[in-house]
């Protein structure tokens, strides 16, 4: 007869079951925790596929507190939680609205019917485009979901008359336009043209930096054109463009302020040049969203623009963490699922805009500036629904306007910085003053100074100057852009250059009169 086994052979059988039943009854009490639903929606074919893996980082962030061997991978959670409630939960789903209004509008309708195959869901991060966040919203408070947008910035948000459910970690336009308006203040700069895209970024913009100069009494320094907005690939006509950049010369104005999104200005960009403005003889300053790297092969060396300061004390943990991660933590086929990739009406892989890939994981230095706020605004919710909890909400009463109150009451430090809310669901932040510099390596970008929306005031960075589209270095305006071009005069008071009447003629410069 054979030989019974050893001792030691069988309690080491015995162990081994002991450890399987507890770990399948760990994993039966997992799966039995209902999961709160949070939709995730922005321009992730369109745009950039970045977006995709910043709001999947947060929710790995999140299930670390609960799956130990996404510790050992990426190490602690990066947003300070002191007490986890047990039963907290997050299932995200993602959708792609690809710059395009009516997708948009889909997105937000089947997140909050649950016409995309899923549960509805209970709160919303989203999403980029102004005039895209602006139907959402109103969509969303028809449903009661709160809404907490990552990069809209339009000022007409703010108002929770109409707006109620509608939050944002991105700071709105209305401090970027303050900013803008102490720029030309701080540089004595006699007017400029303001272009912009006839939607709610690029007009709220307009009117926030209109607004402050009639406060100021001087209205007359900005001269507005306004150029028809038109989404979608192969949508912009260059011509309508045109038009609009063809008055705007005629005013003789050295110095151009664009605000429209970054889909808008690609297709502005080459009218620019080719209407002669890239020459070296006017000076660009842009929105957050026309940056440098939005046309480098178009825009000059000297361009300027603002960006919100949204890098905080965390955001090196964060950059630790995202080199970690690797194409399947996103992209793998239980992933995809898991984030509802296969239901974009655009397919993932024909993407048109910045697509992920290993290079970008491992450079989170360069990931777009409105990275931060993505997965701030998603540890909104997850803050928010943890304490609802950790009171005795039941998960199937956090909604309306349960959730959206305790959502405007979060404070917590992400790794854009110090989270929290005003009265209007707006953050009040700082904005960098950016300058494209040439570098050792090639063109940089330059952080020139800040400006502070609670002082109202721009600091220049100590020992850096601004690099203008003249090719001249200095804190202050150089003459080729505070003169006047030929066939204009300069107005003694205003400072304005004015067109010659016909018949007569200038020769520019700093003259007071046409002969």
């Amino acid at each position: 007869t054979a030989s019974s086994p050893p001792v030691w052979l069988l309690r080491g059988f015995k162990a081994l079951w002991y450890q399987a039943a507890i770990i399948s009854v760990i994993a039966l009490s997992v799966s039995a925790i209902e999961e709160f639903n949070l939709g995730f929606y922005g321009p992730i074919t369109s745009v950039d596929q970045v977006f995709l893996s910043i709001i999947v980082a947060a929710d790995l962030d999140l299930r670390k507190h609960f799956e130990p061997p996404l510790v050992q991978r990426f190490g602690p959670p990066l947003v300070n939680i002191s007490n986890i409630a047990p039963n907290l939960r997050f299932k995200v789903q993602t959708c792609d609205s690809n710059s395009d209004t009516a997708i948009g509008m889909r997105c937000g309708l089947n997140f909050f019917s649950g016409q995309n195959g899923y549960s509805p869901i209970g709160a919303l991060v989203g999403g980029y485009h102004s005039a895209i966040s602006t139907p959402v919203a109103s969509l969303a408070t028809l449903y009661k979901i709160t809404q907490v947008s990552w990069a809209s910035t339009s000022p007409a948000l703010s108002n929770k008359k109409n707006y109620p459910f509608f939050l944002r970690t991105i700071p709105p336009d209305s401090v970027q336009g303050a900013g803008m308006w102490r720029f030309i203040e701080h540089f004595l700069i006699s007017s400029v043209a303001f272009l912009n895209s006839q939607e709610p970024y690029g007009a709220g913009l307009l009117s926030a930096v209109s607004e402050q100069a009639a406060n100021a009494e001087q209205g007359f320094r900005i001269s507005a054109f306004s150029i028809v907005y038109m989404p979608g690939a192969g949508n912009y006509d260059p011509e309508e463009a045109r038009s609009k950049v063809t008055l705007a010369k005629r005013t003789g104005l050295k110095f151009w302020f664009l605000a429209m999104g970054d889909d808008q200005f690609r297709g502005l960009a080459p009218v620019l040049r080719e209407e002669g403005l890239l020459n070296g003889q006017y000076q660009f300053i842009g929105s957050e969203a026309v940056t440098y790297s939005a046309a480098p092969d178009v825009l000059p060396v000297g361009h300027i623009w603002f960006a919100p300061i949204s890098r905080g004390a965390v955001w090196p943990a964060f950059e630790e963490m995202y080199r970690k991660m690797v194409l399947d933590d996103v992209l793998s086929p239980a992933n995809r699922a898991r984030y509802t990739v296969g239901n974009y009406e655009v397919p993932f892989d024909e993407a048109t805009g910045g697509l992920l890939t290993s290079s970008v994981l491992a450079n989170p230095e360069a990931l777009p500036l409105e990275a931060p706020f993505i997965f701030d605004a998603a540890y909104t919710f997850f803050v928010a629904v943890n304490e609802l909890l950790l009171q005795g909400v039941a998960l199937q009463d956090i909604k309306d306007e349960v959730l959206l109150n305790k959502v405007r009451g979060v404070s917590f430090e992400g790794i854009s910085g110090m989270v929290a809310f005003d009265k209007n669901g707006d953050r009040a932040a700082s904005y960098q003053i950016q300058n494209a510099q040439p570098g050792p390596s090639g063109i940089q970008a330059v952080v020139t100074a800040v400006y502070s929306a609670s002082t109202g005031i721009i600091t220049p960075e100590e020992g850096v100057d601004l690099y203008w589209m003249v090719g001249a270095t200095s804190w202050s305006i150089p003459e080729a852009l505070a003169s006047c071009d030929p066939g204009f005069w300069k107005d003694p008071d205003t400072r304005l250059c004015i067109e010659c009447e016909p018949g007569t003629i200038s020769a520019g410069g700093v003259v007071t009169q046409c002969q």
